[in-house]
């Protein structure tokens, strides 16, 4: 077990390391629980991963994960910015000129759970399945099974992120140089949840709660599998999608949202859809993307409701919000998912779709843990 309490500026723990500066690691792991407890003094930044709290590309020399993986739960409770993830809990580049982090053929299969409390600049809250924040970082054949919590105590002007995969995936924004930010081949099989009771903007997503990458890079070729929920007491804008909360830039494309309903509660705003719940009108590209039919779609008025009396539309294409409709069955036709015209996954590598017809969706080759 590893858990990490003081009063340092900034605080990183991971069941494997505390942070990885321009370093590659390859064919490691960890299985003990990682924790930063309620008691927690200090830390105007935090980073808590079941494997590493935080990677970093200095000085253009970037950092890299292969086939490494975390058993281990992850619970982090922090007074200031909070990134907490399955394998990693930051992923972030210092000078974005050259180069990206790379997270491949990893997974992590513990519960992630994030939790912000009064004092401290807690504007950046972002919790992930696999990793909490990633910045200029490229995720590919990889993927998480642990359910996502993630709950802002503090009314902040920065939204809570949720993601089955990753809370918050994008690029540095301080320079136009260097933008690569970018998910595919992964999949995410857990329930996320963004909460907060003080009423800031939640952001959940199946597989991302927030991904605002170039209008060039892309989240593609993946699935999530989990229910998903945004619930924001008075103010807060609520957006739940089953595979990405909050589209800010960047192309979504050949995806599938498995899951078995959205959900998203608010007084103000909030919007709740198969694929993605919300998304800007220019700088965003959707495109050929699947979901569930019988997922359930639901919107709240009151962050106390229950049972919600708003059920929206099913479908609006492939394209669309909503996604093109299709029944469990088609997700357990190996056609279904390598149709060039539909999903169009490889089904050789790196996927793996022998268990599709008992599972409903493949697995990634050459990986463990599934």
């Amino acid at each position: 077990r590893f858990e990490l309490s003081g009063n340092d500026s900034l605080l990183f723990i991971g069941g494997f390391a505390g942070q990885v500066i321009q370093g590659d690691i390859s064919d490691c792991s960890s299985d003990g629980p990682v924790r930063v407890p309620e008691d927690n003094a200090g830390g105007t930044t935090i980073n808590a991963g079941g494997f590493a709290g935080l990677l970093v590309n200095l000085n253009d020399t970037p950092s890299s994960l292969t086939r490494c993986y975390a058993l281990g739960s992850v619970t982090a409770y922090g007074q200031g910015k909070l990134y907490t993830g399955g394998l990693v809990g930051g992923s972030l580049c210092t000078s974005p000129t050259s180069g990206q982090n790379t997270i491949q053929e990893c997974y992590a299969t513990g519960a992630v759970t994030a939790v912000s409390r009064a004092g401290g600049d807690t504007s950046s809250f972002s919790t992930g399945g696999l990793a909490g924040y990633a910045e200029n970082t490229a995720i590919s054949k990889s993927w998480a099974s642990g359910a996502v919590s993630a709950t802002g105590n503090t009314s902040s002007s920065g939204p809570v992120n949720a993601g089955g995969l990753a809370g918050w995936l994008g690029y540095h924004t301080s320079s136009p140089l260097q933008k690569k930010a970018s998910i595919d081949n992964c999949y995410a099989l857990g329930n996320v949840l963004a909460d907060s009771p003080a009423g800031r903007s939640v952001y959940a997503g199946g597989l991302v709660g927030c991904a605002q990458i170039d209008a060039n890079e892309a989240v593609e070729y993946s699935f999530a599998a989990g229910t998903v929920t945004a619930q924001s007491n008075s103010s807060g804008v609520a957006y739940a999608g089953g595979l990405v909360g909050r589209q800010e830039s960047g192309i979504l494309r050949n995806n599938a949202a498995l899951g078995a309903g959205v959900m998203a509660k608010s007084g103000n705003t909030k919007s709740a859809a198969r694929v993605y719940a919300s998304k800007n009108s220019s700088g965003t590209t959707s495109a050929a993307n699947y979901a569930l039919n019988a997922m359930i779609i639901e919107e709240a008025n009151s962050y106390s409701t229950f049972n919600p009396g708003t059920r929206t539309a099913d479908t609006d294409g492939a394209a669309g919000r909503y996604g093109e409709s299709a029944a469990a069955s088609a997700f357990r036709d190996r056609n279904f998912w390598t149709d060039s015209t539909k999903l169009n996954f490889n089904g050789t590598a790196p996927w793996d779709l022998s268990g599709v017809i008992s599972r409903g969706h493949p697995t990634l080759a050459g990986l463990g843990g599934q």
